[in-house]
């Protein structure tokens, strides 16, 4: 990334110009897996409604539960990009201290937050009156979906990090898209499967539940150690804010939940709701991976308001998703049919995504520079940060904004 002054040279802003063309190439490839993977998350949504009905308060965890993979892996794999881009790691993963110390942490948060968004989506629909079942079921499903999904979640964030490296990518351009693309594959299904096996051990679930909270305990426990200094400061800065993360994605799960009978209806609005999440979150999150990389090796400084070439990266962002949003609407229609789900029609699936996708992707990237000025200015490390507040906000944006125009716009 070229450094941009108050004066600019020809050189300069072609080089510019250049780096925004290759991020906008590499970014257009991830970010089309990514909508794939949103539409097989979706589609096992749509396909498996049923569920939703059956265990009460299930909806709830699904937001915060993809977010939380995205929270956990996306972090992951921009620390793992920005010590690649230092020299710190090499892409052959010779310096195994570090990287033990990075899955170490990441297999931790999984299990706490698993556990945790387990208490707050008891708690919330506790609090607001939403039926739900015990939070021993809850919690055995959040935890059993989440080790599950970590299982391919570890190795394919270490692989497309280090493989893009090999490849001559910027991970910053391809790792957060294609990890959250994957964490939305495994995420739903895993979680569906959890279900379906807790469904079966109803009677050993409380002595299931306190074995969870010991390892957890020890996980965490483990990390904090003062032999490893990584993992213990991922865990000190990130905790806190993924907590906070918990409880936005959480509060989206209920907007899903109060608007069940709708989504009921039109089965097809479950394929479009992680893909408008996930898309947007992945925009800014783009933004946010470059601002960090660039940031710790001296070649940017982040200031109250964004230079000409953060504002160029933001409207090839934009760009990208004027041509993904529209996508989604058709893609959602074709496929809906086909498995059996309901739809609103194909002009109200296209205006839908774009309207809601536009208005969002432009949001989500004033969150990602402001969100990475603020944990500069704090002195938090922005890959601890940014990724999983952005990601979460977002999630907690988009769900409200699509919810408000299917209750008002679609019928």
């Amino acid at each position: 990334m070229v450094y941009m002054g108050e004066e600019y040279t020809v050189r300069g802003w072609r080089s510019a110009h250049n780096e925004v063309a290759s991020m906008m190439r590499q970014s257009l490839f991830a970010l089309m897996v990514c909508a794939i993977g949103d539409l097989v998350a979706g589609l096992s949504l749509g396909v498996f409604s049923s569920y939703l009905e059956l265990i009460p308060g299930l909806l709830v965890l699904v937001p915060a539960a993809i977010d939380m993979r995205g929270n956990v892996y996306a972090s992951l794999g921009s620390r793992l990009g920005t010590y690649l881009h230092t020299g710190e790691l090499s892409p052959e993963l010779k310096e195994r201290t570090i990287l033990n110390q990075l899955v170490l942490a990441s297999f931790s948060q999984t299990i706490a937050l698993s556990v945790l968004l387990a208490l707050l989506a008891k708690a919330i629909t506790l609090a607001i009156g939403i039926p739900s079942v015990g939070v021993a079921m809850l919690m055995m499903i959040s935890v059993l979906g989440g080790v599950l999904a970590a299982l391919v979640m570890l190795t394919s964030t270490v692989l497309i990090a280090t493989r893009s490296v090999l490849r001559g990518w910027d991970p910053d351009n391809i790792t957060t898209p294609l990890i959250t693309a994957i964490g939305d594959l495994v995420t739903i299904p895993m979680l569906l499967l959890a279900a379906y096996v807790v469904l079966r051990l109803q009677s050993v679930l409380d002595a299931l539940a306190v074995l969870v909270l010991a390892v957890c305990a020890v996980g965490l426990a483990t990390s904090m150690r003062r032999r490893h200094p990584i993992s213990r400061s991922i865990i000190v800065q990130s905790i806190p804010i993924l907590t906070v993360c918990a409880l936005l994605s959480t509060f989206a799960g209920v907007f899903l939940e109060h608007k069940l009978e709708a989504l009921l209806m039109y089965t097809s609005l479950f394929l479009l709701i992680p893909s408008l999440n996930e898309e947007a979150g992945n925009l800014g999150s783009i933004l946010a991976a470059r601002l960090s990389s660039s940031h710790r090796m001296g070649i940017i400084r982040i200031h109250g308001a964004p230079d000409a070439q953060v504002l160029l990266s933001s409207l090839a962002l934009i760009l990208l998703g004027m041509v993904m949003f529209p996508m989604l609407g058709v893609l959602v229609h074709i496929i809906s049919p086909v498995f059996g789900l309901t739809t609103p029609g194909l002009v109200q699936l296209v205006v839908l995504s774009t309207v809601v996708g536009m208005v969002v992707a432009l949001l989500s990237n004033v969150v990602a520079y402001y969100l990475t000025f603020l944990s500069i200015r704090y002195r938090v490390d922005p890959d601890n940060a940014v990724i999983p507040l952005l990601t979460s906000t977002m999630d907690f944006i988009t769900t409200g904004v699509l919810m408000f125009f299917v209750s008002h716009f679609v019928g």
